[in-house]
């Protein structure tokens, strides 16, 4: 089984706020087991600021952990929403959580995995 390449968008009321959020949850997410690496990248090309956007390389099984960490870590930060993308054997996904709490946003990733 092959590792999995995820991209989440962080967005807030600006974006010196989203960039903040990112950088958290980045640092967040690469302390969940079964996570390889979790870094932010430029949103963008055509500036120098890292942006919001976090890019996540997990090991195959790792889905679940890290679903409950991205749960977890929103249930803290009302502000936040996501939007998570992904592309497997089956198609890309891409899913926007806004206003969501972390217990939906864990149950609609299980029910991503449980069609991978």
């Amino acid at each position: 089984m092959s590792d999995t390449k995820i991209v989440i968008d962080v967005a807030a009321e600006d974006s010196a706020a989203a960039s903040r959020l990112a950088l958290d949850l980045a640092d967040t997410l690469k302390e969940v087991e079964g996570v390889l690496e979790a870094d932010r990248t430029k949103s963008r090309d055509d500036t120098m600021d890292l942006g919001h956007t976090v890019e996540i390389v997990i090991q195959s099984g790792a889905m679940l952990a890290l679903a409950r960490g991205v749960a977890t870590w929103l249930g803290h930060r009302k502000k936040a929403s996501l939007t998570v993308r992904t592309h497997d054997k089956t198609g890309s996904v891409e899913l926007t959580a806004e206003d969501i709490g972390a217990d939906g946003l864990e149950r609609i990733v299980e029910q991503l995995i449980k069609r991978t």
